[in-house]
């Protein structure tokens, strides 16, 4: 029995936050096998919700999902293949014509600046840029099923 519909509410929204956990968790299981690999530094530093609570979805809070990410500075570049990009980072110097003019010290600013990337474009089967952005679009029609199977599963 469910007991108070309180109670029900809580079982729901955890049952729906653990099927976006196990979605997402798919994606980047899905996305590693992608992703371009030289020394392993971007593959490794994924993060997803199982293997980092800061990316899990709140029950309480489920419009947010869960994430998934790479977390290395070149990743976006990576990612898109790209080697020019427009981002806002803290560890990058700041520079003019290629002349070094200064670094990011106050991290409460936020600057502005073109970085230039070496893209690295790899020959080992399956890896590519887009390495997350095309399986979150292929698993995308998954989401429902992966919601659905675990309330289904509570309300049993």
């Amino acid at each position: 029995m469910l007991g108070t519909f309180d109670e029900a509410q809580k079982m729901i929204r955890k049952a729906a936050a653990g099927g976006i956990n196990d979605f997402a968790d798919g994606v980047a299981a899905d996305s590693e096998l992608e992703v371009p690999v030289k020394l392993g530094d971007l593959k490794a530093s994924a993060l997803y919700p199982g293997n980092d609570p800061a990316s899990r979805c709140d029950p309480e809070n489920l419009t947010d999902g869960a994430m998934v990410s790479y977390n290395t500075v070149y990743a976006a570049a990576q990612h898109e293949g790209e080697a020019l990009q427009h981002r806002m980072h803290p560890v990058v110097p700041i520079t003019k014509h290629g002349v070094v003019v200064g670094f990011f010290t106050d991290v409460t600013r936020i600057y502005e600046h073109e970085v230039e990337w070496v893209v690295e474009h790899y020959t080992e089967p399956q890896t590519k840029s887009h390495f997350l952005s095309d399986p979150l679009k292929n698993k995308t029609p998954q989401l429902e099923r992966f919601i659905g199977l675990n309330i289904a599963k509570v309300l049993k």
